[in-house]
């Protein structure tokens, strides 16, 4: 059994899990549980659900200024919380935090540049994750970036494969990415955009959270 002061943590996080996309007769049994212990296994402390909220803050505003440069429209691209959906091929599909971009990946180009713009979108997450939780003083709060990579990685090795040596292998995208971002920490780019996005989804998505502490 959790100690007190967690099992009102879990309890809190618990009810914020939206399952609008299960159907009724898909939200129990082991599978459908193992679904629900991922999002609270990812979101297991209040500097979890912090770290997520600046993680997903970073790819929020780096997907606006892609769109921008695409001229898409962003008004509504935005952040949302955990959230588990469920399809009949594949079965559950948890996810603690997330950015909500409709229409980004279609209109970036499938070339080396269009690469590096994703690839900055992709990586900013993790690198938002490090420059906050040093600022903050905090222990390094966890960086969230593993599935970003294998995400972009399995994007850009299927460009590669179609279009052949003319696109970069991946990790170039991902190395001059880094590069890119961390300069743009370093000199403070965005800070204050990211930190108010991040902000602003610690208190409209997981309000109860932040009134707890």
């Amino acid at each position: 059994m959790l100690p007190t002061e967690n099992r009102a943590f879990y309890e809190i996080l618990d009810s914020l899990i939206d399952v609008t996309r299960v159907p009724a007769d898909k939200r129990t049994g082991d599978e459908y549980e193992a679904a629900r212990k991922e999002i609270h296994d990812n979101l297991a402390t209040v500097e979890d659900v912090m770290a997520g909220c600046h993680h997903e803050a970073g790819h929020l505003i780096y997907a606006n200024l892609v769109g921008f440069k695409y001229k898409l429209n962003t008004a509504d691209f935005r952040i949302v919380g955990p959230q588990i959906e469920y399809h009949e091929a594949t079965g559950y599909d948890p996810t603690p935090t997330a950015i909500y971009a409709p229409g980004l990946h279609a209109k970036i180009p499938h070339t080396n540049d269009g690469l590096l713009d994703t690839a900055k979108i992709a990586v900013v997450g993790g690198e938002s994750v490090r420059y906050f939780s040093a600022k903050k003083s905090k222990p390094m709060w966890k960086l969230g970036n593993h599935d970003d990579k294998k995400r972009f990685q399995r994007f850009a090795d299927g460009i590669r494969n179609r279009k052949g040596t003319v696109i970069e292998p991946y990790i170039i995208h991902w190395q001059d990415a880094t590069e890119e971002v961390q300069k743009d920490f370093a000199s403070e780019r965005y800070v204050l955009e990211i930190e108010g996005a991040a902000l602003f989804a610690m208190l409209k998505i997981f309000p109860p959270v932040f009134s707890s502490i």
